[in-house]
């Protein structure tokens, strides 16, 4: 997959993400994941995180970005405001959907 990828170019990557944390950032619980995640977020002109609320405040051993690699999270409207606040500081749009 890596190698595929690092001769491809996206316009738009939707990717999910098994914890959010403010000081971490957006973690998985597979280091190949991780690699593959952040290679998609390096290959496409705009990233797209899609977490609902039991995402936010949870780390996971392999970090694929800091929010400031990402353009947008897709959210519910259950996720916690300080760290919706958080990410738009870094430059991240929200979207509650």
């Amino acid at each position: 997959a890596v190698s595929s990828l690092r001769d491809m170019h996206a316009n738009i990557a939707f990717l999910g993400t098994n914890g959010l944390d403010l000081k971490v950032g957006l973690t998985t619980v597979d280091t190949e994941e991780a690699v593959i995640k952040k290679l998609m977020i390096e290959k496409s002109n705009e990233s797209i995180v899609l977490a609902d609320n039991s995402k936010f405040s949870r780390t996971y051993a392999a970090r694929f970005a800091q929010f400031q690699d990402i353009d947008r999270i897709v959210t519910d409207l259950d996720s916690p405001s300080q760290i919706l606040d958080g990410m738009k500081h870094a430059g991240v749009e929200v979207v509650i959907a």
